[in-house]
């Protein structure tokens, strides 16, 4: 991912959410943010799919780093995210598979 002027390796493993910012996304890691020049859409063909869910028009997280969710609210890193309407169906049932498998 390129960070301003560096290149920086994003491990997929280390992301816990991505906020999209028009033409920018913010990287949610444990310790820090990256703020990178690229599309929401991009990112979305490019993460795996089996652990990346989009849960907003402006977020998409990774299922494994979910702390709780409490109604339509996903909280990751002390972060409440709200499960849009357009995207609970689909977050939901997900969720409901990695609970049976």
């Amino acid at each position: 991912m390129k960070n301003g002027h560096v290149v920086e390796k994003v491990m997929l493993g280390d992301i816990y959410f991505i906020e999209g910012m028009k033409d920018y996304v913010r990287i949610w890691k444990k310790e820090e943010k990256i703020m990178t020049l690229l599309t929401f859409n991009r990112l979305l063909d490019i993460l795996p799919e089996d652990n990346f869910c989009r849960i907003h028009k402006s977020y998409i997280i990774a299922l494994d780093k979910i702390d709780m969710i409490e109604r339509n609210i996903v909280h990751i890193l002390n972060e409440g995210l709200t499960v849009g309407k357009k995207f609970q169906k689909e977050f939901f049932r997900r969720i409901e598979l990695r609970r049976i498998n």
